[in-house]
């Protein structure tokens, strides 16, 4: 009896920190990184093993995992956006495709000569910062 007590401590503990890092945004892609999905599928064998396990918190523990198998899509998808979006030519009013950086900061992207320097009175305190927290 104290080892079932034990094992199901450390399933517990195990799925509390899963929900945990889950619930939190700044660590989600994180959490996805280092194979979250494998982590629950294990846990869920493990409590399939108990029926006072899967009771108490199987159900719970499959919507979680069922949560971040789904996330895991459209995460990628967001990723590839925001990527595209932080690729476009930083000047006011210019929607054209950003293929080069600021040469100092490296942190924005302009499509030409001509909108990174028309965009520099805007950009010029921004690039200081971004250099200075290099």
């Amino acid at each position: 009896m104290q080892a079932f007590s034990h094992e199901l401590q450390l399933h517990t503990f195990g799925t509390l920190a899963i929900a945990n890092l889950a619930a939190c945004q700044l660590n989600k892609r994180r959490l996805l990184d280092a194979g979250a999905q494998d982590v629950c599928r294990a846990s869920m064998i493990a409590f399939a093993t108990s029926e006072e396990i899967q009771r108490f918190g199987g159900a719970a523990l499959e919507r979680l995992c069922g949560a971040l198998e789904a996330s895991s899509a459209a995460d990628r998808a967001s990723v590839a956006t925001s990527q595209h979006f932080e690729r476009l030519c930083s000047a006011d009013g210019c929607d054209a495709a950003g293929t080069k950086k600021c040469g100092a900061c490296k942190m924005v992207y302009y499509c030409s000569a001509e909108c990174q320097s028309s965009h520099w009175p805007a950009h010029k305190r921004q690039c200081r910062n971004n250099r200075a927290a290099k």
